[in-house]
């Protein structure tokens, strides 16, 4: 986790007591900036909605963004705290995609990101597979659906 500060929250006399008897007070771990990990595979779509949210998020944030070479590094190192490039290819080869998997887990563990945001199906499945155990939040986003294209 980012590191926390601690907040103390006590008990009034007309609010219900949540803790344990004889306790009157509970601290709370708080993250002081919330960390968000992006991964992303393919450039195009994903490329052009990343270059929309990231500066939205660029001040209340740190995040991280895992990408494939497809992307240019340059472009992304003013919008987020941090670029890793890894070798990322869609393959059907078990040992290249758990290879893959192992990379960003350790990428996972090194940031230790609250939120996951895994970009693309490649990415997407790549990235959740990492967080198997992990105790970090995934959300998914496929941006596109290829198989309604003409």
């Amino acid at each position: 986790m980012c590191s926390p500060y601690k907040r103390r929250v006590t008990n009034s006399k007309n609010h219900k007591k949540p803790y344990p008897k004889g306790t009157t007070t509970k601290t709370f771990n708080f993250p002081s900036v919330m960390k968000i990990m992006h991964i992303a595979e393919c450039a195009g779509g994903v490329d052009r909605y990343l270059e929309m949210l990231l500066p939205q998020l660029q001040d209340e944030y740190e995040q991280v963004f895992v990408c494939s070479f497809h992307f240019d590094k340059c472009k992304y190192e003013g919008l987020v705290n941090q670029v890793e490039q890894i070798e990322m290819r869609q393959t059907f080869s078990p040992l290249k995609i758990i290879s893959q998997v192992k990379t960003i887990r350790k990428l996972i563990r090194k940031h230790h990101p609250d939120i996951v945001y895994c970009h693309s199906s490649f990415a997407g499945g790549l990235g959740r597979l990492a967080c198997l155990g992990l105790r970090c939040k995934v959300v998914y986003n496929p941006h596109g659906w290829a198989f309604n294209m003409k």
